[in-house]
């Protein structure tokens, strides 16, 4: 082999390494390329998760807060009564007991302590409208604070310390029923729903006198 084959071998044995050493580091490069793509696939997929799981747990827990509300005012407005248990009359000449027509306790307490209903001024209240849209209800929709289906001529929006859930309220001649409350409504104001955000609108603010069906 002569000195020139030699060379020529040894320049073709380097440009081969040469080669080998570029091939690699592009493998290299590729493969950390895919190592942090994947890691920031990763981490967005772990931040809307945590997002997800954040509202979820929003929603859960202002769904307690609702609950609990309407479970403490349900307390407050319990009432017991006691009944007591039937008399047993024992059998006459070996004949069985004869039966009787008996009035429970409960049944004469209700009719003379119960007054007849009747209409009470509460005075002049601020009335605003609001719908089920996300502007208005904040993504409640027809969800109300008691747990009753928001409809259009019956559910208004009241505050429960001063107004409880289920009362009925009469308002420029119509009949309402207090079965929601809202952040903003606060003291001497009802929200009445409508299920048009445009007549909302259009009605405003209002003051009229509220009365209370007692």
């Amino acid at each position: 082999m002569t000195k020139i084959e030699r060379e020529l071998k040894r320049r073709e044995r380097r440009r081969m390494a040469d080669l080998n050493r570029n091939s690699e580091e592009v493998f290299r490069g590729m493969v950390r390329i895919t190592v942090i793509g994947l890691l920031i696939v990763a981490g967005a997929i772990i931040l809307l998760l945590a997002s997800a799981l954040r509202a979820d747990h929003e929603a859960f827990a202002a769904t307690l807060r609702r609950t609990r509300l309407i479970r403490e005012e349900m307390a407050e407005d319990r009432t017991y009564y006691h009944v007591p248990p039937l008399p047993e009359f024992p059998p006459v000449d070996g004949e069985p007991p004869q039966a009787i027509e008996v009035v429970s306790k409960m049944e004469i307490v209700e009719a003379e302590t119960i007054p007849e209903e009747r209409w009470e001024s509460l005075g002049t209240y601020r009335l605003t409208f609001y719908c089920p849209c996300y502007e208005c209800s904040e993504g409640w929709g027809h969800q109300t604070a008691s747990g009753a289906t928001a409809v259009e001529g019956v559910t208004v929006a009241v505050d429960p310390r001063i107004i409880p859930y289920g009362t009925r309220l009469q308002i420029n001649g119509h009949e309402y029923i207090a079965q929601d409350c809202g952040g903003s409504i606060k003291g001497r104001r009802i929200d009445i729903f409508m299920e048009s955000h445009n007549e909302c609108l259009k009605n405003g603010v209002q003051y009229k006198e509220v009365r209370i069906k007692r």
